[in-house]
């Protein structure tokens, strides 16, 4: 009985250590692609949401920034990986 449970504990030692983190990094990796194909998808005059909750308009796509009118004639410059969302 005594091995049953050192062999028990050892197989839940095996899934914390090795299973679930590979579980997890195979999540994140599809996480990556979705938010990278989100981002290939945006387009000038697409209305955002950005992850702060500020709501805006593309006015133009950079390689790494976006220039997004928040205001009439107010416009920032913000990373496209602050964009979280797309409004219809």
């Amino acid at each position: 009985m005594e091995i049953f449970i050192w062999v028990l504990l050892a197989l839940i030692l095996i899934i914390y250590i090795v299973i679930i983190p590979m579980l997890n990094k195979r999540k994140m990796k599809q996480d990556q692609l979705r938010m990278q194909e989100f981002q290939s998808r945006l387009e000038v005059n697409n209305k955002i949401v950005m992850f702060n909750g500020i709501h805006g308009k593309i006015k133009e796509l950079r390689h790494d920034t976006a220039l997004v009118e928040i205001a009439p004639n107010v416009v920032i410059e913000v990373e496209r990986h602050a964009i979280v969302g797309v409004k219809n």
